[in-house]
């Protein structure tokens, strides 16, 4: 068994982890960070001092009786690392799956530390809801993009620490979570969704960061290569299935809080919009990986 990778690697499963890692921040197709600078200058095209916007926003961390390590694993750990990259590995077509376009970005930090704490953006479209889909899973959108705050917080309390955050701010006002520095394809500046927080298991991304890097190769000190594809596929797609699974237990959560509430319309339309993901993931795991050959 596999050590609790959170304290100290092994040497070797290190190196693993390493690769994986370096396979992520050294491929330029699939390592997708935002740039804040970028996003100054469209938001100065539009008339907007984007550093004002963000000065001018509330900040949760602010909340009365919520402690800065609530918010954030700060221990820079590699396991903490592989909660936020591996994601990344989804922006390579077709590793997920023949029917699914995905794209995985990391936010700026503006956008991580503002008011949202949104660290990852994630947008799957799924091609088999009209090319192939039962019928009762044809009201389901094509698209989605989900705002995910991830933590690998091994305590309970920090963890319970960001639920309250996540209720106090957003459930209980019937509130989005908001990115500023998101494009849309319309070329659309922002984005407004509602707030998904998943906890990852630190011991649970080692065991998955080393089982990758055993597929990958360095051959350079920036140049890796699988040289498994099959497994490290195969893998992967378990371990965005996974992923994909802490978004909809989450969005359930949320649901049921907010239908526990004193009813508000705010409140039902979010929980509208929870209850849309739930049913989009379910269809996603009934999505098939490979396309049927046309008989």
């Amino acid at each position: 068994m596999i050590e609790d990778l959170s304290t100290s690697p092994t040497p070797v499963i290190k190196a693993e982890i390493m690769n994986t890692l370096g396979a992520i921040t050294n491929d330029p197709k699939i390592n997708r960070r935002t740039n804040y600078y970028e996003y100054r200058e469209a938001y100065k095209g539009k008339g907007v001092d984007l550093d004002k916007e963000f000065a001018s926003r509330p900040k949760t961390r602010k909340v009365e009786g919520v402690k800065d390590k609530f918010f954030h694993n700060n221990e820079g750990t590699l396991t903490s690392s592989l909660a936020e990259e591996l994601p990344l590995f989804a922006n390579l077509p077709g590793r997920i799956g023949a029917y699914f376009d995905i794209s995985v970005s990391k936010t700026a930090k503006q956008d991580d530390q503002g008011n949202s704490f949104i660290d990852l953006v994630i947008e799957v479209k799924n091609n088999w809801i009209s090319n192939g889909a039962p019928k009762e899973l044809q009201d389901v959108p094509e698209k989605m993009t989900f705002l995910v705050d991830v933590t690998t917080n091994t305590d309970a309390e920090s963890f319970i620490g960001k639920i309250n955050v996540l209720k106090e701010v957003f459930l209980l006002r019937g509130k989005k979570a908001n990115v500023l520095c998101y494009k849309d394809s319309y070329g659309n500046l922002g984005i407004d969704r509602p707030k998904i927080l998943i906890k990852q298991n630190e011991k649970m991304l080692g065991v998955v960061g080393t089982q990758l890097g055993e597929c990958i190769n360095m051959v350079a000190s920036d140049k890796f290569i699988i040289n498994r594809p099959d497994s490290f596929e195969k893998l992967y797609r378990e371990y965005f299935m996974d992923l994909m699974t802490s978004i909809a237990e989450n969005a359930t959560a949320n649901s049921v809080y907010l239908k526990s509430l004193v009813p508000d319309p705010k409140r039902a339309l979010l929980a509208k919009e929870y209850d849309k993901i739930v049913r989009f993931i379910e269809a996603y795991k009934k999505t098939p990986v490979t396309k049927k050959l046309a008989s």
